[in-house]
């Protein structure tokens, strides 16, 4: 990279040129506070950018800032990428998951049962043949396509899929949610049809 004009005079000591190595770079991750447990040095991380669809890269944590930035309220994590063939170029937007150690004994759904409305995650619980909950319920990690549940849900119960059938184009989930919490004792507030469900699992080692 070249920091002279053409015609420019040089004199001794200016620097004309700065040549970077490539070959490993570091990629700057935005992480959320609520991620920040699962954001340790030394964990792997994948890369994948939009220029090459096919490519993965994969890297280590090797840094974190010490302060969250009080606009975003996210931290800077720094994941070291070795790129040996010069693919990945500086200013480059990122794809970045962490590989997080499986919890024992974990109770896990599909991330899409899960309904956020900002302040809370609420997931569709069926108590009975026919008659179904709202259940809030505390997130643990995420990974192929599974939510860990850490707080709301059992293992066993069998929970709605697609419940975002519940919330039409107009609707604010937010007030949708709070409608499904005061009324789910009575008939008339289930849903005449009923989508797919899962039944939740527990995951062992």
């Amino acid at each position: 990279m070249s920091d002279s004009l053409e015609g420019m005079k040089l004199a001794a000591g200016m620097n004309v040129y700065k040549v970077a190595d490539l070959s490993t770079i570091w990629v700057s991750v935005q992480v959320y506070e609520d991620q920040v447990r699962y954001m340790q040095p030394g964990r792997i991380a994948d890369i994948t950018v939009d220029a090459f669809p096919n490519r993965h890269w994969s890297g280590k944590v090797i840094y974190l800032d010490p302060t969250v930035n009080p606009q975003t309220r996210t931290l800077n994590a720094f994941v070291q990428i070795p790129n040996g063939d010069l693919k990945l170029r500086p200013q480059m937007y990122a794809n970045v998951e962490v590989r997080v150690p499986v919890v024992a004994a974990a109770v896990k759904i599909p991330e899409e049962a899960v309904l956020h409305s900002g302040e809370r995650s609420v997931v569709i619980v069926e108590k009975a043949k026919g008659l179904f909950e709202p259940r809030e319920v505390e997130l643990g990690a995420l990974g192929d396509g599974y939510r860990e549940i850490r707080k709301g849900v059992r293992a066993g119960e069998t929970v709605v899929t697609s419940s975002q059938f519940l919330i039409d184009s107009e609707s604010n989930l937010k007030e949708a949610i709070q409608k499904m919490l005061t009324e789910r004792m009575q008939s008339t507030a289930q849903p005449m049809n009923m989508p797919a469900a899962s039944q939740t699992t527990e995951h062992k080692h």
